[in-house]
């Protein structure tokens, strides 16, 4: 009963996760709780994002910062689970039988970046504990060659925790997750154990490691009164130590606490809390107890304007950047995020066209982030790679990666509405459960390897646009990058070929039936096809000619504008013409009295649903 027991059988659920009928129509929403971890989880990953950025940044490559790098990275993952799908969840009143599958594996990733955290915690209280004594009995783990070894083991057990434990399952009526999926069979059938173990061992090392810190750290304090570093840093020290320790060891006895024994449901929040604090501690520790990483992070989102390398160029504010950041960016991603808070109603995410549309608004979102305003933002103060070089290139690989899942999810999205249309098409199972998703996976995979594996896209504030070359002055040909092209060429051709084949499929059936609503479903349908068939086809093409010839700036501005516009066009089209987004909009945002009493109706057959 593992996630890679799940994968390896077709996404089929072991017996002990079958819900029973009846459960899988019961909701529990608790929208005060949804709402607060939520947004509270936005808050903290963004608190979390300038200071992962700062430690990249950083020429310092000494153990503790880079245990303090992985740290981060699973600390997001896991606000990622304990914050946004708790919150998510908890607003839809979702429990493990209605979305078993996606609670599976995101269970799955939340309890393995967890026990993988626990591991670099310890590793990051003993590096403290050298740093403060060289002559610590464990110092030698963090000698080069045994600390990539140390750090290869992290790694495995990471992956290990992911595949091959059972995972936390979430249910909206406790607000909480748990082993045990509460679907009426035996709990002791759902008893992890290397959780457990994991879980008593980070507690009792934590704990043990800090205290043998603070008592070092004191006692040498007593023994060198003029140290004016003990006398700064002691204090901020021992006060971090207490933080993190108190937050990881209370969650770790909790949920062991909780696997074994009775729990009242207070003591089920209080162990979420903490999960959810054990993680997002850190960033607000290093952003009001860490100077350094304070200091680089106020240093870095400061309006300072840096003085550029590139000569003749003018760092000047120009006009376009400032309407890309006030206009562009900030208006799409508002719309945006509205509509696909709405498609993660109930009415809507059954559907499977409507998974797909959550999936590519999970790249469209941040997408414009990157291509609005931080290309605004940079464009506005004129700054060129050679200021930013790490910050931009991590940019530059999530927009590249992000591009690559947004392309597999628009022709996903469009063979879905093929299939819907023709029944002739044998394809509908793919976009049943569980292969759709196995489908949003791939897309995901597809997105994580242009982030990692692929050379990433440079912002070039001369041209506002995002290249390849980053104009250093070496040969522009080391920077290419085949997937680009490769994937362009392949949407394009794809996409026209299906929307072709949608439209002339609509045409056709037009002309046979004559119902009025099929003909106001038949033109919006093709109108949404044409404008999101459009922009991707015009920017895949632009990007792949600006890649191997010379381009005048005139195009390569239209292909930046073509990029951000095929990802945040998508919200404009949606609250235009398609009436069940902007109808849940509407009730979301509107109040009562301005909205209509009778609400759309959803039915499953897709010749009387087209319009969604």
């Amino acid at each position: 009963m593992s996630l890679f027991h799940l994968v390896l059988n077709s996404f089929e659920l072991p017996d002990a996760y079958v819900c029973p009928e009846e459960m899988k129509h019961e909701y529990f929403p608790r929208h005060t709780l949804g709402t607060y971890f939520l947004i509270s989880g936005i808050i903290l990953i963004l608190l979390y994002i300038p200071c992962f950025v700062v430690m990249i940044k950083s020429k310092s490559r000494n153990p503790a910062f880079r245990i303090m790098i992985i740290l981060a990275i699973f600390d997001m993952i896991n606000l990622s689970v304990n914050s946004l799908s708790t919150g998510i969840l908890d607003l839809i009143g979702a429990s493990f039988c209605q979305y078993p599958r996606l609670i599976f594996c995101i269970g799955a990733i939340g309890d393995g970046t967890w026990m993988a955290g626990c591991a670099a915690c310890i590793l990051l209280a003993m590096d403290r504990c050298v740093e403060i004594n060289s002559k610590f009995f464990l110092a030698f783990l963090f000698y080069k060659r045994p600390f990539h070894v140390v750090l290869l083991v992290v790694g495995l057990y990471w992956m290990y925790s992911v595949w091959f434990a059972k995972p936390l399952c979430f249910s909206a009526q406790f607000s909480s997750w748990f082993f045990d999926p509460k679907v009426g069979k035996d709990p002791t059938l759902y008893h992890n154990v290397a959780h457990t173990i994991n879980n008593l061992v980070v507690s009792a090392a934590t704990t043990s490691l800090y205290i043998y810190m603070c008592v070092f750290l004191i006692y040498k304090k007593g023994k060198s009164a003029n140290s004016m570093w003990m006398s700064r840093n002691k204090n901020q020290v021992i006060i971090q130590a207490v933080i993190i320790c108190s937050f990881h060891a209370a969650a770790a006895y909790i949920y062991v606490y909780m696997q074994f024994f009775y729990s009242p449901p207070f003591l089920y929040l209080l162990g979420q809390l903490t999960w959810q604090w054990s993680n997002g501690c850190f960033c607000v520790v290093y952003l009001t107890i860490n100077r350094s990483i304070r200091s680089s992070v106020i240093n870095m989102v400061s309006n300072i304007v840096p003085n550029n390398t590139v000569v003749g160029y003018s760092s000047e504010p120009n006009a376009i950047s400032k309407e890309i950041v006030r206009l562009g960016g900030s208006s799409m991603s508002t719309l945006y995020s509205l509509c696909f808070l709405a498609m993660l109603t109930r009415d809507l995410i059954r559907h499977p066209a409507f998974k797909l549309m959550v999936c590519l608004a999970i790249f469209d979102i941040p997408s414009v982030f990157i291509n609005s305003m931080t290309t605004g933002y940079m464009g506005f103060h004129g700054i060129y790679f050679c200021d930013y070089p790490r910050l931009i290139i991590f940019f530059g690989a999530n927009g590249f990666g992000l591009w690559l899942g947004c392309s597999l999810s628009c022709i996903s999205l469009a063979v879905c509405r093929i299939s819907e249309l023709n029944s002739n098409i044998k394809i509908r199972w793919i976009f049943k459960s569980p292969s759709i998703y196995f489908l949003m996976i791939a897309c995901v995979l597809v997105a994580f390897y242009g982030v990692f594996w692929t050379k990433p896209l440079v912002f070039r504030p001369e041209y506002m646009s995002w290249f390849f070359d980053p104009g250093t002055g070496l040969d522009p040909h080391f920077y290419y990058n085949l997937n680009q092209p490769v994937n362009n060429i392949i949407l394009t051709i794809i996409t026209l070929t299906l929307y072709t084949y949608l439209v002339s499929i609509l045409i056709r059936e037009g002309r046979q039936i004559g119902s009025n609503l099929f003909s106001k479903t038949q033109r919006l349908v093709v109108l949404q096809a044409a404008i999101i068939c459009f922009f991707h086809s015009i920017g895949s093409m632009i990007y792949v000619y600006m890649q191997f010839f010379y381009s005048p700036e005139w195009l390569i501005v239209a292909a930046q504008m073509c990029w951000q516009i095929c990802t945040g066009s998508v919200s404009i089209i949606y609250l235009s013409l398609n009436q069940a987004i902007r109808s849940s909009v509407r009730q979301m945002i509107c109040p009562k009295k301005f909205q209509q009493t009778n609400r759309v109706s959803y039915i499953s057959d897709p010749n009387q649903n087209s319009n969604i």
